[in-house]
């Protein structure tokens, strides 16, 4: 009864969690754990778990994030045995709060009370009571649903399975909650707009913000509160600078059309996207600052912690920028509003959401994904993609086939597109429609005339530095995919 009695207390804690994550968008012990853990997790154990859980990959590590806080309170339960209401808060609540925020944060790397997480001690801490005041008043109401069933005339047995009964009911509802709230969709590839034939079309040469592909390493997004956010330009410089979001979206301004990849995307996967980004040149904030000569990197931070470095020579480009807008919008909270770092060339993990510091440094910085294996360079490998059409396809001869993709060479540009027919032994020639800019991908479009047969159809693309795309097969980890892409198609006589 005692495990069961702490279990309930720690689903009690861990539902406060969750509520808050929510509702506030705040660090909470949870986000803590999450990051701790995935240190301890074999890089590419994590790689195929997101591979194979795509969407619902947050979802099912935050239920195991509940789990182990409600063994955990079971454990505490264990230990402290029945308990009063004044007893819980007191004790368990108060108690484990001091513990918690005095000796478990600190040897997590978060500092007295989370002092060194984004919303500092105050914050966080305030958060940490709440979870631990939520713990032991469940520790107390299940102990004193045991005593009232003790009073009923409940045997001992009966009282231990009611309590577990009770305890597994609130986990299931606790779980149906988070997964309706959740509402997994981890990422979200480009809509369909420009008809090719009547089943399939590309995509436009624009994303809309709302089908922009989306990944995150949280399992909620903060929640900016610019009331308080301001953005830091610190480190190797020789007059720091302090900005409101006001202030910024005052200093000069560029605009650039600029596709993003994420580094974690499959050869064929969707998780790329083009917009329209406007916002300062990170080289005019730099040079505000008074950049000094002996720095090698920039270091970005963020709201939710987050941090990556891109070189000094990326940072001091005039094409870098922090945008505040994206295709002519603020950019969207999931976006990262008030500041993403647009950084053409470079995946999507150099390209950080929420920035909230700019930091020069003379070392090698290594950021959040860097350190759990990924690359550190990080600069994007030439793709192609047949979208048009999207599978295996059996057709009906005659009657032309019509196809169509995408190609994108990170900052290199794209100057052909090849189509085989037999498997790559022969190739021909894409027609290009003209990009949008120097930074974005490009769409193709081919027409194909088949006899009967079986077709192994590759795309393949040669980038501005007229290297031909990498035939090799490479997963993504940890320098981002490589290979042809490769549908079939079949041709039946009429």
């Amino acid at each position: 009864m005692r495990f069961g009695a702490g279990v309930f207390g720690g689903l009690a804690a861990g539902l406060t969690v969750i509520g808050i994550k929510l509702a506030t968008g705040a660090v909470t012990l949870a986000d803590v754990l999450v990051d701790r853990l995935l240190f301890l997790v074999p890089i590419d154990l994590f790689s195929l778990g997101v591979r194979l859980l795509e969407g619902w990959a947050k979802v099912v590590f935050y239920l195991a994030v509940l789990f182990l806080l409600a063994a955990a309170g079971g454990l505490a339960g264990l230990a402290l045995g029945p308990v009063s209401p004044v007893a819980g808060v007191l004790g368990a609540g108060v108690g484990g709060w001091v513990v918690l925020g005095v000796v478990v944060l600190p040897l997590l790397g978060a500092g007295l009370f989370g002092a060194g997480l984004t919303g500092g001690p105050v914050v966080v801490g305030l958060g940490l009571l709440a979870t631990c005041l939520a713990y032991g008043l469940g520790l107390s109401l299940a102990w004193r649903l045991v005593g009232a069933a003790g009073e009923a005339g409940f045997d001992p047995g009966r009282r231990r399975l009611l309590a577990g009964l009770g305890a597994g009911a609130v986990l299931v509802a606790a779980g149906g909650v988070l997964l309706r709230l959740l509402n997994p969709a981890g990422s979200q590839g480009g809509g369909l707009a420009v008809p090719l034939t009547p089943e399939e079309a590309l995509p436009p040469e624009i994303t809309p913000n709302d089908q922009f592909y989306i990944v995150s390493k949280n399992i909620v997004d903060p929640t900016v509160d610019l009331s308080r956010w301001r953005l830091e330009v610190r480190g190797l410089v020789d007059r720091p600078l302090t900005l409101t979001y006001d202030e910024v979206r005052r200093l000069p301004a560029r605009e650039e059309i600029v596709t993003f990849e994420c580094i974690s995307n499959e050869v064929g996967g969707d998780l790329i996207s083009t917009a329209r980004w406007r916002g300062v040149p990170l080289a005019y904030l730099l040079d505000q600052a008074g950049l000094r000569p002996g720095a090698r990197k920039v270091v970005i931070r963020a709201w939710d912690d987050y941090s990556t470095a891109i070189p000094v020579e990326k940072a001091t480009h005039p094409d870098t920028i922090l945008a505040y807008e994206m295709n002519g919008e603020t950019v969207p909270h999931k976006h990262g509003f008030p500041l993403r770092l647009v950084a053409p060339g470079l995946y999507g993990m150099k390209n950080p959401k929420w920035v909230t510091a700019i930091e020069a440094v003379d070392y090698d910085y290594l950021g959040f994904w860097e350190q759990r294996g990924w690359s550190d360079r990080a600069v994007i490998k030439t793709m192609s993609e047949i979208i048009v059409p999207s599978r295996t396809l059996a057709v009906r001869n005659p009657g032309p086939v019509r196809l169509g993709g995408v190609a994108f060479g990170g900052d290199r540009g794209i100057v052909r597109v090849e189509l085989s027919f037999d498997g790559g032994q022969t190739w021909r020639q894409a027609e290009l429609r003209p990009a949008f800019s120097p930074y974005s991908w490009v769409l193709w479009t081919a027409e194909w005339n088949p006899p009967p047969g079986s077709y192994r159809v590759v795309v393949r693309a040669v980038d501005g530095s007229d290297e031909v795309q990498d035939p090799t097969p490479r997963p993504p980890l940890p320098d981002g995919a490589t290979g042809y892409h490769v549908i079939t198609v079949r041709v039946r006589e009429v």
